[in-house]
């Protein structure tokens, strides 16, 4: 589930100086900082800037309440997404590897699957993916097969350097912008927990924290 609403408008004022400040928290653990600083009165024009001032806060002020809508949307998106796709078949796909090779989601019937849409670039699947290459390692005895579809179609180079870097092991998949389109997945990362028999039985969008992400997996591998 998305994170929880922060939204932080802060001004502070003194006779000489004034800031402004305000967060927009976006899915997941990225936020968008907006902050404003002046004087009271412009040395060169020696020109009153409240009123300035005044209208710079309103502006955050209206910031702020277009952040607080397009959160409370995107919420609604997101669990009407869930609601749609958990307890259908997980639609088929095929797409290459890094090493070259080709994987179809169908060849993984009979096991369970952690379906992966992440970028190199989002910094939310940058925090879960370490988090996917333990699961890879630690239920591999069960089964578990752990694909990263990177869905911003990415050169390989980069993808490769990244994996290299924090030395996952889940299998990393390229080029998989219409796949992604294809689950019309509203944000990435977006997780899907797919059983034996090819169902998705859970989804997450946005980077929930590790907790959520040992729970629901303990369940998918259990079978339950």
């Amino acid at each position: 589930m998305p994170a929880k609403m922060r939204v932080r408008l802060r001004v502070v004022s003194t006779p000489k100086t004034w800031h402004a400040e305000h967060v927009i928290p976006r899915i997941g653990k990225c936020s968008i900082r907006l902050s404003m600083t002046g004087g009271a009165r412009s040395p060169e024009s020696g020109k009153d800037m409240t009123s300035t001032r005044k209208t710079l806060v309103v502006v955050l002020i209206a910031v702020a309440a277009w952040a607080i809508a397009n959160f409370a949307w995107t919420s609604i998106r997101v669990s009407g997404y869930q609601r749609k796709m958990v307890g259908t078949p997980a639609p088929d796909f095929e797409l290459n590897t890094l090493d070259g090779s080709k994987v179809r989601l169908s060849d993984y019937r009979g096991r369970p699957v952690l379906l992966s849409f992440w970028a190199v670039g989002c910094p939310p699947c940058q925090l879960e993916a370490p988090q996917l290459s333990q699961f890879a390692e630690q239920y591999a005895k069960d089964g578990l097969a752990v694909l990263a579809v990177n869905v911003w179609d990415e050169p390989p180079r980069q993808v490769a350097r990244f994996v290299e870097e924090q030395k996952l092991k889940q299998r990393v998949l390229l080029y998989g912008q219409e796949v992604e389109a294809r689950y019309a997945a509203p944000a990435v990362p977006t997780l899907f927990w797919i059983d034996r028999a090819g169902v998705i039985v859970d989804v997450e969008v946005g980077y929930g924290g590790v907790k959520e992400l040992v729970r629901k997996t303990k369940h998918l591998v259990a079978g339950g």
